[in-house]
């Protein structure tokens, strides 16, 4: 009869592991000038309390958070949103 593939412990974890794997997105590049908008944005929230809109990376699928940066860390390279929900870091 022999052993089937689904007989095998771990097949089914590694199947998912390689599904996973391939919907993994490359973390996107910036070059200058975009870091330069980007920056120019949330700086102008801070400083005119606008409400602006962040898309944040992740692996699989990109989040949105809109609210006016409160606190800018340069350095550490992390902002604060004010949102309805309440304040939010971004690093």
């Amino acid at each position: 009869m022999g052993v089937q593939p689904h007989d095998v412990p771990g097949h089914k974890e590694t199947i998912i592991r390689r599904q996973l794997e391939e919907g993994r997105k490359d973390r996107p590049t910036l070059d200058s000038q975009e870091m330069e908008l980007i920056e120019q944005a949330l700086a102008e929230s801070f400083h005119v309390h606008r409400a602006v809109t962040v898309r944040l990376f992740d692996e699989y699928v990109d989040k949105e958070l809109a609210g006016i940066v409160v606190l800018i860390h340069t350095f550490r390279r992390e902002i604060k949103l004010s949102m309805a929900e309440g304040g939010v870091v971004l690093d």
